[in-house]
């Protein structure tokens, strides 16, 4: 039953759980190439099985089974998913994470290399196997070095009849899985660390719905012709679309549809009580599930994507189509694209800023209620027993010497405008990984702090110490079954312009609390957390945190295991910006399955 073959199907009460496995190939591979024969000048062809068209720019990619997005796998709650994943790209290993899945008693499959497993060498193969125990929208992403964002990326969908949700739509389609990618023209290694003078920064040159978007020329304002991606509806009936933002730059994102509402229903796979917004703001690793009324005339309406934030007077943007069934494509005639204005935004979901006051058009995550009954306030919430931790994050700049004139090879990149070079960090810390996954080989930790070695957070810097700026091995550790409260502080102030979307592996946690800059300065970060605000507040695994604000989030440490807490903008964490979660000890994790790869440090005694 390779590729799901029977999984993507109406889940009944009562019916036994499948295993659904799937055959994933990496391989390099290009927008436009031969398969697209002649697109965009004959269309038909731009929609060939293996034809990956981007946003009509040609540009080498990385792709599994020659798919952008690559396959989407959907589900039914307690499946069993197992993918096989082939590795052929030459000279790269990889890793492949099931973003949002809690992998719960399969920390092994939580596809982070070196710190759950070893990477996949060119020209092998290995099994992810995991249970599909939570509903939701999820997706898959590489979480080796850049390679999500050169296109390894894909959707999960893991549906049951348990949805709570249900009475609030009457279509959940495969087809209204819509997944956005912010997209650049080049290989992404070719922005880290990144040129100082061309084209330097880390700002997408186009976005993409479902793979597919036109780039306009900001020259010529021309246009290449390549199809956008399209969602079809019967009036009358209200669907549900699932959004995933798999990107990876600084650039949040509006979602908007023409002369339609937004139902909010759902966020990172935790159902919500609807709330009603005009747009929504998406930042990378974050997905919100939506209701859309077919209620309008027949017609064809624009959808826009817009990048806001640090992208806000740049003009970068995308368009699809939803379809009513009936409708001429004439119609857009008398309906023009709304360019990069974009449509206007309303009431917004996510605001920017944690701009959520009384009297301002917005509704924050943390404002959101759990749906269901509340039937008791959640032990989680209302503990005084908590274990309270703060992680900071910033960057690091570096002078000339101490990067360039130092023993110690420290990584970081080179961001836009300013002609600087910073590091991503966590409470002052550039995090790298082990030689080996702690997870499958728990000695290579004990080794590492006994040898002296810098990477151990434990022991001192010997060379090309920076003050106040480490590079090793940042692992927070905390006992199962406590409780976690983590006081996330942006301490950079770039005056509203970047916002942080950091993500937690292997749990979902309460939001509550996320606070402006504004509140930071007055000290609202300070004060305790009064359940009462709120005593049914939503769960997700990736919260915005706003420029030098402020987020507050409570969790209990349930799932045994090394988990990954990290910035979702890819040079961010890829210069540093991310620490280790170790819930419980060594004796509670999951057993690694037999034979499972080895992988470290080669030092023989000569």
């Amino acid at each position: 039953m390779y590729n799901g073959r029977g999984c993507r199907r109406a889940c009944v009460k009562g019916a036994p759980p499948m295993t659904c496995r799937y055959h994933f190939v990496m391989e390099y591979y290009s927008t436009l190439g031969p398969a697209c024969r002649d697109c965009p000048n004959n269309r038909t062809a731009c929609f060939e099985r293996q034809c990956v068209t981007a946003d009509g720019i040609e540009r080498g990619i990385m792709t599994i089974n020659r798919k952008m997005p690559g396959p989407s796998i959907q589900v039914c709650q307690g499946d069993m998913v197992v993918v096989d994943f082939e590795n052929r790209i030459p000279g790269a290993a990889t890793a492949i994470h099931w973003h949002g899945i809690l992998q719960r008693g399969s920390a092994f499959s939580d596809g982070v290399p070196q710190l759950t497993q070893c990477p996949i060498p060119e020209g092998t193969t290995f099994r992810y196997a995991y249970e599909a125990d939570e509903i939701g929208t999820y997706f898959w992403h590489s979480h080796d070095g850049l390679q999500k964002m050169d296109g390894l990326t894909g959707s999960i969908i893991v549906r049951s009849l348990k949805d709570p949700s249900f009475q609030h739509y009457d279509w959940d389609l495969p087809s209204h899985v819509i997944v956005l990618q912010d997209w650049l023209h080049q290989y992404t290694a070719e922005r880290l660390p990144g040129p100082r003078r061309f084209r330097r920064g880390q700002r997408p040159d186009a976005l993409l719905i479902n793979g597919r978007g036109r780039f306009i020329n900001p020259v010529t304002n021309s246009s290449n012709g390549i199809p956008l991606s399209e969602f079809r509806v019967f009036p009358g009936f209200r669907y549900r679309f699932r959004l995933i933002h798999a990107g990876c730059l600084v650039c949040p994102l509006v979602f908007t549809v023409q002369k339609h509402y937004l139902t909010a229903i759902a966020t990172d796979g935790s159902p919500n009580k609807p709330v009603v917004v005009d747009s929504l703001v998406i930042l990378p690793g974050e997905r919100y599930d939506v209701v859309i009324n077919a209620n309008r005339p027949v017609g064809i309406y624009w959808i826009s994507l817009r990048a806001v934030g640090e992208c806000e007077n740049l003009n970068i943007y995308q368009e699809a189509l939803l379809i009513y069934e009936g409708a001429s494509y004439n119609s857009l005639l008398a309906s023009p694209s709304p360019g990069p204005a974009g449509l206007p935004e309303g009431v917004v979901l996510n605001p920017l800023a944690g701009a959520c006051k009384p009297g301002q058009p917005g509704v924050c995550v943390n404002q959101l209620q759990a749906e269901g009954p509340l039937l008791a306030v959640d032990p989680v919430l209302t503990s005084q027993d908590v274990i309270r931790m703060t992680m900071t994050f910033d960057f690091h700049t570096f002078d000339y010497d101490s990067l360039f004139k130092n023993p110690h090879f420290y990584k970081f990149y080179v961001p836009a405008p300013s002609d600087i070079q910073v590091a991503g960090r966590m409470n002052n810390i550039s995090l790298i990984l082990p030689p080996a996954p702690p997870l499958s080989q728990p000695d290579v930790l004990e080794n590492l702090c006994a040898s002296g070695s810098e990477k151990c957070c434990q022991n001192p810097q010997t060379e090309g110490i920076i003050p106040g700026h480490r590079e090793c091995i940042n692992i927070i550790s905390v006992p199962t079954g406590s409780i976690v409260e983590i006081l996330y502080l942006d301490n950079m102030n770039t005056n509203g312009g970047l916002t942080h979307p950091i993500h937690m592996h292997g749990l979902m946690f309460y939001v509550l609390e996320i606070g402006s800059s504004d509140d930071r300065l007055m000290g609202k970060h300070l004060l305790s957390y009064d359940y009462r605000n709120n005593p049914n507040p939503n769960k997700k695994d990736t919260i915005a945190v706003p420029s030098f604000g402020y987020a507050k989030i409570r969790f209990k440490a349930t799932n045994p295991g090394y988990w990954l807490i990290h910035c979702h903008i890819l040079f961010h964490l890829d210069s540093g910006m991310g620490a280790i979660l170790k819930i419980g000890e060594q004796s509670e994790f999951p057993a690694v399955p037999k034979g499972f790869p080895r992988c470290g440090d080669y030092k023989p005694g000569y």
